[in-house]
């Protein structure tokens, strides 16, 4: 599969873009399971398998977009790749699934009560966004022999490119026009959004309501939020993103400074919100002010838990369900709730 989609520019150059597709398939011996299905016949399948309760099952049709980044080759013919993940999809209809999958997909922005459409969102991110929030990286090893060795390999570079992707903070950061642009206020109309569902003929209403009605994009599981018996913790499922964003950044630096004397990675601390007197702000560059705030509570909802993934059990997938999470408020609210159980 990458070599045919490395193929496709053969020549290594920086204006060279590859891209790929990262479903979580089962990990079932059951070859239904792992088989490639587009959404609404993963829906009917789920609904098989487990008609009582389809919500306990994670979805294999949202995936992550994946962008490579840079390769080298290796002398025994395997490929060492730098991806990034970009955005995330829903699988629309899969044109063939050996000896790989194939599958025409349509990007999915966060769930919002915006205006905006969904072309509108994607079309502002490739254009404007992306080339500031993704830093074009590079493998830390020379590119002048025909093969990498293993011997190239090792961990003390690993640690620069895991598992934050940089943004380029040096670039200008070019905004689309003010008409095009979605209001930072919108936000605040994003609190319950997943439930704001009007009843209607499929045919006539968008892919996302589409997908939260199925439950292919969901909340997260309940019993993320019953680990705590903290009133006033259960009651942050009623905050604006910009309150989840200040609570949470107070839990980030609270479990840091127990863990790592209170210093985060600079591409986690260039997220604060301009507002906040922290040293990190001091010892860090931060995101550009004309950066929209939106984006950068978006990025700091899929980004914050890595700090707290090794007290998260791997059985919970809880990376998958941040990515079947429909906005960014729901998901600030279901890490914030980890945050306070440590």
């Amino acid at each position: 599969m990458f070599e045919t989609i490395l193929n496709n520019n053969n020549q290594q150059d920086n204006n060279n873009e590859w891209y790929f597709g990262h479903l979580l398939m089962s990990d079932d011996d059951n070859n239904d399971n792992n088989k490639l299905r587009n959404w609404k016949d993963y829906d009917k399948f789920r609904n098989e398998i487990n008609p009582n309760n389809k919500k306990s099952t994670s979805s294999s049709v949202v995936g992550t977009l994946m962008k490579i980044s840079d390769f080298r080759r290796l002398r025994d013919g395997r490929l060492c790749l730098l991806v990034q993940g970009i955005e995330r999809f829903v699988v629309h209809d899969v044109i063939k699934s050996l000896p790989y999958g194939i599958a025409d997909v349509q990007l999915l922005p966060d769930y919002d009560a915006t205006t905006t459409t969904t072309t509108e969102k994607i079309q502002e991110s490739f254009q404007y966004y992306h080339p500031y929030e993704y830093k074009r990286m590079s493998l830390p090893v020379p590119n002048d022999t025909s093969y990498m060795s293993q011997t190239d390999v090792y961990g003390s570079w690993l640690v620069d490119l895991i598992p934050y992707v940089p943004y380029d903070l040096d670039q200008k950061l070019q905004l689309p026009s003010p008409s095009s642009c979605t209001s930072d206020d919108d936000n605040k109309d994003e609190d319950n959004a997943a439930t704001t569902i009007i009843a209607a003929l499929e045919d006539d209403i968008s892919l996302e309501i589409q997908l939260l009605n199925h439950d292919i994009l969901r909340r997260p599981p309940s019993y993320y939020y019953k680990a705590s018996n903290d009133e006033s913790d259960n009651n942050n499922n009623n905050l604006c993103c910009d309150e989840l964003e200040k609570k949470l950044w107070n839990a980030i630096e609270d479990y840091s400074g127990v863990t790592t004397g209170g210093k985060l990675h600079p591409d986690l601390a260039c997220l604060m919100p301009p507002d906040r007197s922290s040293s990190q702000q001091k010892e860090n560059k931060s995101v550009s002010s004309s950066y929209p705030k939106h984006r950068r509570q978006r990025r700091l909802s899929f980004i914050a838990s890595t700090l707290i993934e090794p007290t998260i059990p791997k059985d919970l997938q809880f990376k998958q369900v941040l990515l079947e999470t429909p906005s960014t408020q729901e998901r600030l609210y279901a890490i914030l709730q980890w945050y306070t159980l440590l």
